[in-house]
């Protein structure tokens, strides 16, 4: 497996629109690309290494 630093992963929860109550334990993943210290999501067959290793 090659290290690859410039990907991360962020988990944003599913929350209640009016409340902001936490509507289920369902987690959304986002796969993105640390770029000059700023996020930006990742290409597509960049987020598919993470589902590769």
């Amino acid at each position: 497996m090659q290290y690859r630093s410039a990907l991360v992963v962020m988990f944003f929860p599913v929350l209640e629109r009016d409340s902001g109550r936490l509507q289920s334990l369902r987690l959304v993943l986002v796969s993105l690309q640390l770029n000059r210290f700023r996020l930006y999501r990742a290409q597509p067959e960049d987020a598919a290494w993470w589902r590769s290793e």
